[in-house]
């Protein structure tokens, strides 16, 4: 395929109908229905082909990207500050992505009473039984630990101590020593608070013996992220080179017109001139610029000093 080819292709791919799309407003838009396709063959190929562990983590990705969207987000505490956000399940093995969903911005859902983070890591998780997985206090909270219990799923998560329906004892400041722990457990649900420098609270569907390794789990998309910055394979776009480009064209053309206005005249009495003369070597000419009122030599400096 030639280069010219190529990026007829590129610069007309086109993955979903406009027809189908909704106007903005209707309650069914979709900010991404024109990559939805492909979002979703992606996934489904993902399930197809990898066989993950039995050790999962959801967090968040950046996908660096400066231009015009809205669906660009800022991240200060990220090291691509700018960019799409992605919801990523990682494998906890490999750093390899299993399942993922873009962000679009907050939208509410008549039609569930999950909080945005446990819709999140329910739609990430549909198929992933019998997979401990690990979150951060963005997602966890006591009613998605039990749903994930409930479909075969084991968890554990840092969480907020002001969550609903966590015992008072995640609440209350008591006064504990570091490495020790006070825990509640209901169900199939344990909330347990653990003394470190301040306290750590979480709550955890799994054997106690995990939390040892729940900074090792929950480091999966960060391992994908250090991996996709070593390989990366950017694609630079060509509109922010034409705009200088242009721009400075528009400045070159403005030069010329306001050269076009200067005029030398000549004068009686020589006079030292303003560009190439130095105290070391004097310089004089019979020549002024009658706009500026600056002697000024014929060749090159008339030019060099209204160009600079």
């Amino acid at each position: 395929m030639t280069r010219n080819r190529f990026q007829k292709i590129t610069a007309m791919l086109h993955l979903n109908k406009n027809n189908n799309c909704f106007p903005k407003g209707d309650s069914r838009f979709d900010k991404l229905h024109k990559v939805k396709p492909l979002v979703e063959a992606l996934n489904r190929s993902i399930k197809d082909v990898y066989k993950p562990s039995n050790l999962a983590a959801i967090d968040e990705s950046m996908i660096l990207f400066k231009g015009r969207s809205s669906l660009k987000q800022y991240n200060p505490m990220k090291p691509i500050k700018r960019g799409y956000k992605v919801w990523c399940l990682a494998d906890s093995v490999t750093g390899f992505v299993s399942n993922f969903e873009i962000y679009t911005g907050k939208s509410e859902n008549k039609n569930s009473n999950d909080t945005f983070g446990e819709r999140v890591v329910l739609n990430l998780t549909e198929f992933d039984t019998g997979t401990l997985v690990a979150f951060d206090n963005f997602f966890t909270s006591v009613k998605l630990v039990s749903s994930l219990h409930e479909k075969g799923i084991f968890s554990v998560g840092t969480v907020r101590a002001n969550r609903i329906g966590l015992p008072d004892m995640m609440k209350e400041k008591s006064k504990m020593q570091r490495g020790e722990y006070v825990f509640q457990r209901k169900g199939a649900v344990t909330a347990i608070k653990w003394m470190d420098a301040k306290p750590v609270t979480l709550v955890i569907s799994a054997s106690s013996k995990c939390l040892s390794s729940y900074n090792k789990i929950m480091g999966a998309v960060d391992r994908f992220d250090q991996l996709k910055e070593r390989y990366s394979i950017g694609r630079r776009s060509r509109r922010p080179n034409n705009f200088v480009g242009k721009k400075i064209n528009r400045l070159q053309e403005s030069r010329k017109v306001q050269l076009s206005k200067h005029v030398l005249e000549s004068i009686e009495s020589r006079r030292r001139c303003r560009f190439c003369s130095t105290k070391e070597k004097e310089i004089r000419t019979k020549y002024v610029c009658k706009v500026c009122d600056v002697p000024l030599c014929v060749e090159p400096c008339f030019k060099k000093f209204h160009d600079s």
